[in-house]
């Protein structure tokens, strides 16, 4: 399988419907896939807002600490990747995403725990935690508890 290198200017990555139908959700998150790169404009994804199904924004320059108002227009998002970025927290408006299926934070090293309103979103099914250095066993352990019907990826 390819692995995806991303480079460390804005960009962000995406895969239509089309392309993901074979594709169950625990794949799309956990293993790298074929997908689409295009420079980080959201004018032109905009334009695929009806068909965007992946959206990376992980590893922005400079760091994200928020989520940027446009996200919230991707209507048909199964997956999204908000990795290595500032993150103390799980933006709220994130529950507006409703189809979400997989959420991948890893290496937000300011987010020390997880909101509950996770889980409400209907689909959501993944949470990758991964290089997490401060979150301790204990923290695992009770953030799996706090969440019963959400995989997290530690």
């Amino acid at each position: 399988m390819k692995k995806l290198v991303f480079p460390l200017f804005a960009s962000f990555l995406f895969l239509s419907a089309a392309q993901a139908q074979n594709i169950d959700s625990a794949t799309l998150c956990c293993d790298n896939v074929d997908v689409m790169r295009i420079e980080f404009n959201f004018d032109r994804a905009l334009e695929q807002k009806d068909v965007l199904t992946r959206l990376d924004i992980s590893m922005q320059h400079p760091k994200l600490t928020d989520l940027p108002e446009e996200l919230l227009q991707f209507g048909q998002l199964t997956y999204l990747n908000l990795g290595f970025n500032r993150f103390s927290t799980v933006p709220a408006t994130l529950a507006r995403l409703r189809g979400l299926e997989c959420l991948d934070l890893s290496g937000n090293y300011n987010l020390y725990r997880l909101p509950d309103f996770l889980n409400t979103m209907p689909n959501l099914k993944v949470i990758r935690l991964q290089d997490m250095p401060h979150w301790t066993a204990k923290s695992k352990e009770a953030a799996q508890k706090k969440f019963p019907n959400i995989k997290l990826e530690f």
